[in-house]
């Protein structure tokens, strides 16, 4: 069974490759934003300065990820998720049940962080701090898929809701554990606590 049967797919994974935090930008693939490309860091976990970084109104929306620099996107239903997790190496059957727990886990406490409009009809999903310090421009007729530290996605166009959520009690498995998750909806999705983001057949009975 694929993952489209059970309502979650990957998709890309977005990188940073200068520390354990990651900023992603969530942006319409024919803006740019303006940052400085000069970044301050404050500490061992080389913490950008966030103020170095300035997102057009309705172009972008700055999220701080956690997981180590690496985050993968997934797409559900038209929702695209961006869990934060911190990863063990336990065996073959847990990437299976990490995806299961993203797709299940119920939200919890979602919070609205901004929205981006896409003219473009291409979304970018970008780690800000590799190299080199530019955010493509994608069009709506150019391929899309993996970018160096990032992802484009084809979507309609419109304006998109980016909710952070954070878990009342943190799921942990085999695979690690997952504090929380961004998503990324079409605006007036709604993005209701205690409901998952798909069901999944195992609990389908």
């Amino acid at each position: 069974m694929d993952r489209r049967e059970r309502g979650l797919q990957a998709i890309g994974r977005v990188a940073n490759p200068h520390g354990n935090m990651l900023d992603v930008l969530v942006i319409d693939g024919a803006h740019a934003p303006a940052y400085d490309a000069d970044v301050d860091f404050d500490g061992a976990c080389e913490t950008p300065n966030r103020e170095a970084f300035e997102v057009g109104e309705g172009e972008g929306v700055l999220v701080e990820i956690g997981g180590c620099g690496v985050a993968d996107v997934y797409e559900s239903g038209g929702s695209f998720v961006i869990p934060e997790t911190y990863l063990d190496d336990e065996g073959e059957d847990a990437p299976a049940q990490r995806e299961r727990t993203i797709a299940t886990h119920p939200t919890t406490d979602p919070v609205l962080l901004g929205t981006v409009r896409v003219d473009s009809g291409v979304l970018v999903l970008m780690g800000l701090l590799g190299e080199p310090l530019v955010v493509p421009r994608v069009t709506e007729d150019a391929p899309v898929g993996q970018l160096e530290v990032g992802v484009a996605i084809a979507v309609e166009a419109g304006t998109y809701e980016v909710w952070a959520e954070s878990f009342a009690e943190e799921p942990q498995g085999p695979w690690g554990m997952m504090p929380s998750r961004v998503r990324v909806v079409a605006r007036g999705t709604s993005v209701v606590p205690g409901e998952p983001i798909a069901s999944w057949p195992d609990d389908e009975g």
